[in-house]
């Protein structure tokens, strides 16, 4: 069995086109080595030598023991050779002694090569723990209101009602009015400072608000005549949005403010949306989950970590997710806390799992703490 690497965050990629640039990659970097690969017809996974270039540098012959691989086969090649590399061929013919012609459909290098060599730590020398993990999804609907969300959305409607004249904070439901749809379905927020002047109906920012006056309202002169009939002098509905896991933006709910004694200025709309968004960063963190484990660092550079993972809860959580915070501990050290973002998973034939992490942020003055104990591990000893 192949160990499985899957990719959790795209790398930056340049296509090579120049076929100078590719003969000279082949000449330099791939003849006679080694890339692993994948059928993608039978999702299966192999290993191959790079042999020849052909000289129109369309096709390459590849040396292949461990897959049978079928004509028109699609395929993908990886090789991590100062810069990671990426190959989409196709199988278009075979030669004895298990040699196969893959044509070149696409040559990627990403961009990005690593910056700093990879140190390799015992575990009594660094560990990693503390792992606070989102959980995957929120789900919520009219008859399933998870409480925390409750407690969280009455608190807030409490702080906005000290400066609105009426507040409601609650799930978007099948019983909602056309415009909370509209909200629900963009991300987009409404913005009515004045619900008389027809100017208002035009947002601030297409990136954020809503075009009421081209994407919602029909008639302009009916709806100003609704809301005066309601005595409405301001309107603002705000979806909350919640990041999952993997970064997807999932509107949950909203925030509906209305003013009936004066205008809501744009001041006051930001306060609004700063309290939303201090909401939402509430609702995070109930639906976060702390593993304190230890576990083993099996290596560390300046850019990035890969840990093992044991425990069958964190990996079953860490499928889901596109980061998360945990700390580093050095040996003698208080813990470094970080962010990171997951950039593959690996599984080997035995069912033990790693995965490769870039850091993505530290708390203050975290950093240079963390350089001096990799440039410390990085001594030689005496």
């Amino acid at each position: 069995m192949e160990t499985e690497i899957i990719e959790r965050k795209a790398r930056e990629f340049e296509e090579l086109t120049d076929l100078q640039r590719i003969k000279t990659l082949f000449e330099r970097f791939l003849n006679n080595v080694e890339m692993k690969g994948k059928d993608h017809r039978r999702n299966a996974f192999f290993r191959g030598k790079v042999g020849s270039l052909s000289n129109d540098i369309i096709t390459f012959q590849m040396e292949i023991h461990s897959a049978t691989l079928l004509k028109d086969t699609e395929i993908t090649l990886t090789r991590f050779v100062g810069r990671f590399i990426h190959i989409e061929g196709t199988i278009v013919g075979a030669a004895p002694n298990h040699i196969f012609i893959i044509r070149i459909d696409s040559i990627k290098l990403a961009k990005k090569a690593r910056v700093s060599s990879r140190l390799n730590p015992g575990p009594d020398v660094v560990y990693a723990t503390n792992f606070k993990v989102v959980r995957a999804a929120i789900s919520v609907d009219s008859m399933n209101i998870p409480t925390f969300i409750k407690i969280t959305f009455s608190d807030y409607e409490n702080k906005l009602l000290k400066k609105f004249d009426k507040i409601k904070i609650d799930i978007f439901r099948p019983s909602n009015e056309e415009k909370f749809h509209l909200v629900q379905s963009t991300g987009k927020a409404i913005f009515i400072k004045d619900t008389q002047d027809p100017k208002s109906y035009l947002p601030f920012s297409e990136e954020e608000f809503l075009n009421c006056e081209e994407e919602f309202f029909e008639d302009i002169e009916d709806v100003i005549k609704d809301y005066k009939q309601k005595k409405i002098t301001s309107e603002i509905i705000m979806p909350i949005i919640i990041l999952n896991g993997l970064d997807d933006a999932s509107p949950i709910g909203y925030v509906h403010i209305q003013s009936h004694t004066k205008k809501i200025e744009f001041d006051d709309l930001m306060e609004a949306k700063m309290l939303t968004f201090e909401m939402i960063d509430r609702i995070r963190e109930s639906n976060t989950m702390l593993y304190k484990q230890k576990v083993e660092v099996l290596n560390i550079s300046a850019e990035g970590i890969r840990i093992k993972l044991i425990d069958l809860d964190i990996k079953q959580q860490i499928q889901h997710v596109g980061g998360f915070n945990m700390d580093i501990v050095f040996k003698m050290q208080t813990p470094i806390n970080v962010s990171v973002i997951i950039r593959n998973i690996l599984k080997d034939p035995s069912g033990n799992q790693s995965i490769g992490l870039e850091i993505d942020g530290f708390r203050q003055s975290d950093k240079e703490r963390y350089l001096d104990n990799l440039f410390a591990l990085s001594r030689p000893t005496k």
